[in-house]
């Protein structure tokens, strides 16, 4: 390089041509530096909302919001590894073994795992994905690799939790709709809160603060101002479940990991994984009934089934109300009410 520059510089003395240029390196030039002080004050103020380092007993992904489960130990690698290399020490090479329950999980091992002989093993789908297109030698090989189910009992009659059950929904279905005009003078909507988290359609990667302004304006665009909006509950503790605990388990599919609901956060899962996780569906409430309160909508919530509350609410609220509609979708609002109404009729008689 330096003969070249010496050649370089004697043909532009020859010719009388000087060449200049500007800042030879592209970071220096004033648009890249206001760009990355931008970024940089960007950056900024995510930690400033977002503390990567909270108070926490959970591992949490810090991109991602996902949090650990209890078989998750990378953060132990190196105490496991210095116990695993102690127990080989002294020991013949032919006797040395390495047991599965040794083995370091990693985070992906929550989203991306399977449970062979009680024993969680980590799938990554690309590297999968890779040693099936390496070994196949043909495509009928290829359809032979995907005949196996990975499923000691026939999905067609039994899930995760235990053999399936017929939906209630079909009960629903054998109704027709009404085209009466059911609303006359006030009218109060009693809305099943399960019925409306579902109603409203938001995509992956929208902010839980955007999630939570498509609801308000979902309820706001269709039943007005006077409403109540009824949400179910998720105890975490023994003492307060039920039975209906064991029915939402039975109806658990691959539901979506455990992630921190914050107001800018986005979501890092379609809805319907989202809704899948308890835990997640009851943070999601918790910040939608901040938001409903503050907008002037009545809210309430059971400690865990809302059928009966939404029920007590409607009757209570027809002495102060010409109208009150029950929205939503379970069929056990139909039951509950219906009973509810036979015991009054005798009552009266």
């Amino acid at each position: 390089m330096p003969t070249i520059e010496k050649v370089s510089e004697a043909i532009e003395n020859f010719v009388e041509i000087e060449s200049a240029t500007t800042e030879q390196h592209i970071d220096a030039r004033p648009t890249r530096q206001a760009r990355d002080n931008a970024d940089v004050q960007k950056l900024q103020q995510w930690f400033e909302n977002h503390d990567p380092f909270p108070v926490l007993n959970d591992i949490v992904s810090l991109s991602t919001g996902v949090v650990d489960g209890p078989q998750i130990n990378c953060h132990k690698a190196q105490s496991i590894g210095l116990e695993s290399f102690n127990r080989i020490v002294g020991k013949q090479f032919s006797d040395i073994s390495f047991p599965r329950k040794n083995r370091v999980l990693p985070l992906s091992a929550v989203t991306s795992s399977l449970k062979v002989h009680e024993t969680v093993v980590p799938v990554d789908p690309i590297v999968l994905y890779q040693r099936i297109s390496f070994t196949k030698e043909s495509q009928e090989q290829l359809k032979s690799f995907f005949a196996w189910e990975m499923s000691p009992y026939p999905l067609s009659l039994f899930d995760e939790v235990g053999m399936r059950k017929s939906k209630k929904s079909a009960l629903f279905q054998l109704f027709s709709p009404t085209k009466d005009n059911v609303t006359e003078g006030d009218v109060l909507y009693v809305i099943d809160g399960g019925h409306l988290l579902h109603k409203v359609v938001w995509r992956k990667g929208d902010t839980f603060q955007d999630i939570c302004k498509k609801y308000i304006d979902y309820i706001r665009k269709n039943y007005g101002d006077s409403v109540t909006v009824v949400f179910d509950g998720y105890p975490e503790t023994a003492a307060d479940r039920s039975t209906k605990t064991s029915e939402r388990l039975r109806r658990i599919k691959p539901a979506s990991v455990d992630v921190i609901v914050e107001e800018s956060m986005p979501s890092t899962t379609t809805p319907e994984k989202f809704l899948s996780n308890g835990k997640n569906k009851a943070q999601l409430i918790n910040l939608l009934k901040s938001k409903l309160l503050n907008v002037g909508y009545q809210v309430k919530q059971h400690i865990e089934d809302a059928d009966t509350l939404i029920v007590y609410t409607a009757l209570e609220e027809s002495a102060n109300y010409e109208t009150v509609i029950i929205v939503g979708e379970d069929v056990d609002l139909l039951v509950i009410l219906t009973g509810g109404l036979v015991v009054v009729e005798l009552d009266q008689q």
